[in-house]
């Protein structure tokens, strides 16, 4: 889990959770989630969850790390708004990570996928074949490796 704080571990009877440091300007690229209840709560979306995953651990830009990580179901991603969240961390290790990820993206969909790597004219669209964009509310966005 991403927070303002410094690191932190919290155990509890569901399990052990990490707190990681992240700038209080990054603390974006979430969406509401209606749980059991009526309650609600922010979760990541697919494309933030990946980005700060890759932001929080070292050398997390290079092939092998991605190859390592097995993505799965990676035509949910929005190719454009991972390359407009990694601009917006201002880091160029998060840049790098994301064209490596539209070049996945490309191997395992054809050219079609990602065209020429990440350009602003992506923003907005995604791998979908149905070109929905939209996904379900509830994703487990915040398990790296898991993107539906």
């Amino acid at each position: 889990m991403a927070s303002c704080c410094h690191e932190v571990r919290r155990d509890t009877l569901l399990g052990s959770y990490w707190f990681r440091h992240l700038r209080k300007d990054l603390l974006t690229g979430y969406r509401r989630t209606l749980l059991a209840g009526g309650q609600e709560a922010l979760v990541a979306t697919p494309e933030k969850a990946l980005l700060d995953l890759l932001y929080l651990e070292p050398d997390a830009d290079t092939e092998e790390y991605l190859n390592e990580l097995r993505l799965q179901h990676m035509e949910a991603l929005d190719l454009g708004e991972l390359r407009h969240l990694a601009e917006q961390f201002g880091k160029p290790k998060l840049l790098r990570a994301a064209e490596r990820v539209a070049r996945l993206a490309e191997q395992r969909f054809g050219p079609s996928a990602s065209g020429t790597g990440l350009t602003p004219c992506f923003r907005g669209t995604s791998l979908r074949r149905s070109g929905k964009t939209s996904r379900r509310p509830g994703t487990p966005a915040h398990r790296p490796g898991y993107l539906q």
